[in-house]
């Protein structure tokens, strides 16, 4: 019995219609089910723990109606904290998007408490994030389907889950790998490799204060999204700020061949950037990139921002500029707790980082 409930992680899919082209009506929906009606077992207890999750699944279908919500959601698990898309439930409380904080109604968040585990925190984890940010339009709201993943192996599909006027209703198609790798997918489940305490992981391959940080690798998953292959190499910049860094420090990568990044390979760079110490450097650092193409004396203005933290109680900024032929290829923060086996990504640039 323990095992079959344990087996009961969920996902979200958020059809996309650019990518499914033809199916332009939405599928037919069953009859409503109440969050006990699907169970084949006699154990009360059991049959409990699945409502329970039925009736939080039900909860955050509503709650990603909201665009701001689906936002906040893609930003968390963007952050890839323990080195996957994911983020943990238990962080929702007061967290804000750009426009505003979320008060998240009581029911959700006891729900959340009343679904984690012993051993592991609940989470929502997007695949192939990366691979579908270009195909997000937040503008545009977009009809959620809930699956309860299966862990067996063996059971390639799924059933698929949705509202109908606030009532869970089951899809009459069931989804697929493939459905879900072109389609937005949030995954409900049980963190596997973090737990509660501390939320610490346990194949972390963690820092130490004072070693040297490198930039690792760089991969361009699509050389022609920066360069149009007529163009030659491509000539990258980084440029890295720190919590008490009143400047960028900038790395020059002359004419990268484009034999060097084809097919999605990794290619080692190993820029060293400074050893981090926690009191001169602080908890997090960020990595803007650009590929430089020229440009005249006009420039456009780049801001990175960073939030206070322990070792830097006050948030800070870092501002530069770039010429306006060159091509902002974004940022993301590296944090001091990240896993270095973590892969940071823009969507035009990933790279890995080195600490030694």
């Amino acid at each position: 019995m323990k095992n079959l409930i344990k087996k009961a992680i969920f996902a979200l899919v958020i059809p996309s219609s650019i990518v499914m082209g033809g199916w332009g009506c939405s599928p037919e929906l069953t009859e409503n089910i109440s969050p006990d009606s699907e169970l084949n077992s006699n154990d009360v207890n059991q049959a409990s723990e699945i409502s329970k999750k039925l009736i939080l699944a039900k909860e955050i279908l509503k709650a990603s109606e909201d665009p701001e919500f689906r936002n906040l959601i893609w930003e968390e698990t963007g952050k890839k904290f323990d080195g996957d898309f994911n983020f943990l439930l238990s962080n929702l409380s007061g967290k804000t998007t750009n426009a505003r904080k979320f008060n998240l109604n009581e029911r959700l968040l006891n729900l959340i408490k009343e679904n984690q585990n012993l051993e592991n925190g609940l989470q929502i984890y997007i695949p192939f994030q990366e691979e579908k940010a270009k195909l997000r339009l937040n503008e545009n709201p977009s009809e959620v389907i809930l699956v309860f993943q299966e862990l067996d192996e063996k059971q390639k599909e799924v059933e698929g889950y949705t509202l109908n006027n606030d009532e869970l209703v089951k899809m009459n198609f069931k989804i697929s790998e493939e459905f879900a790798k072109t389609n937005e997918v949030w995954v409900l489940g049980y963190n596997e490799r973090i737990g509660l305490t501390g939320y610490l992981s346990i194949d972390r391959n963690a820092r130490v204060a004072g070693a040297g940080e490198y930039i690792h690798q760089i991969q361009v998953p699509d050389l022609s999204a920066i360069e149009h292959w007529t163009a030659g190499a491509i000539e990258l910049t980084a440029r890295v700020a720190t919590q008490r860094s009143g400047d960028a420090l900038v790395y020059t990568y002359p004419d990268i061949s484009r034999g060097d990044l084809k097919d999605r390979k990794w290619k080692t760079l190993d820029t060293f950037i400074a050893n981090w110490n926690l009191t001169t450097i602080g908890d997090y650092l960020k990595v803007h990139w650009t590929e430089r193409d020229g440009g005249d004396k006009d420039v456009v203005k780049i801001t990175l921002t960073m939030p206070a933290s322990t070792n830097i109680p006050y948030d800070t900024k870092v501002e530069f500029t770039i010429d306006n032929r060159d091509d902002d290829l974004g940022h993301q923060m590296v944090q001091f707790t990240d896993s270095q086996t973590q892969i940071y990504s823009t969507g035009l640039i990933s790279w890995k980082m080195k600490s030694l």
